[in-house]
């Protein structure tokens, strides 16, 4: 085995550490992106699509499209920002109604999801929720493990943004999956605030620099995080 020296041991974390926040703050941007678009969502469609450049029978397909949107039960404040958006860009008509179609089909995806896991959750009471769902099936995580996230989330829907965060986070670090989402659950049954779920992630970086193995890093949060109720507790007893 090779050996590192204390300097070089350091430099090596700071490495890690730092590709680890990147992958954070892209994470991030993106959700804040996503919002801040999506609070101009105060125009009514029509007075939107009324203002924009297309021809009188591509506005009554992009009205349609709405009116089809609300007819399933997707409010139009979810989606008009990408209507507002291509009209800014100058995007092309049919490229713009081929984006608000994608975003219908994601939206019944989360829509269909969600329903399973918590019946009397709908846009009005829990948008974030459905924006945050939305986003995961768009960034193409496996249905399968979105279904999982959201039926270990029914009692901590305040958590929601933190887990799925966490989740992206640790696939981006290279983490499988599956093995994702079974820390996702553990950590949504334990008592450790949302808002630690981000340390996470840090836990195999550390690891890493420690040479302990991600397979026994993950077994070892599996087997204490249900003993803890802070990520510093956590930390120590997975990492020394």
């Amino acid at each position: 085995m090779i050996m590192m020296n204390k300097k070089e041991e350091k430099a090596a974390k700071g490495t890690t550490v730092t590709q680890n926040r990147r992958h954070v703050m892209c994470i991030c941007c993106f959700f804040i992106i996503f919002f801040s678009i999506n609070g101009y969502a105060q125009d009514t469609v029509r007075d939107i699509i009324s203002g924009s450049p297309y021809s009188v029978q591509e506005k009554e397909m992009l009205e349609s499209c709405f009116a089809g949107m609300e007819q399933d039960g997707i409010p139009a404040r979810l989606v008009i920002s990408r209507l507002k958006e291509g009209i800014a860009k100058k995007v092309a008509f049919q490229r713009v109604l081929d984006v608000l179609k994608t975003e219908q089909q994601l939206f019944l995806q989360a829509r269909t999801i969600l329903r399973k896991a918590d019946p009397s959750l709908e846009p009005e009471s829990g948008e974030t929720i459905w924006i945050h769902t939305r986003l995961l099936l768009s960034a193409n995580v496996p249905e399968s493990h979105v279904v999982r996230i959201t039926a270990a989330c029914v009692h901590r829907w305040q958590d929601f943004r933190f887990i799925t965060e966490m989740y992206v986070s640790l696939t981006k670090w290279g983490l499988d999956g599956s093995d994702a989402v079974e820390i996702a659950e553990a950590a949504l049954s334990s008592s450790l605030p949302g808002k630690d779920f981000a340390g996470i992630p840090d836990l195999f970086i550390k690891a890493r620099v420690k040479y302990i193995s991600p397979d026994k890093v993950k077994q070892r949060i599996l087997q204490e995080i249900p003993r803890v109720k802070s990520i510093m507790l956590l930390e120590e007893r997975v990492l020394y």
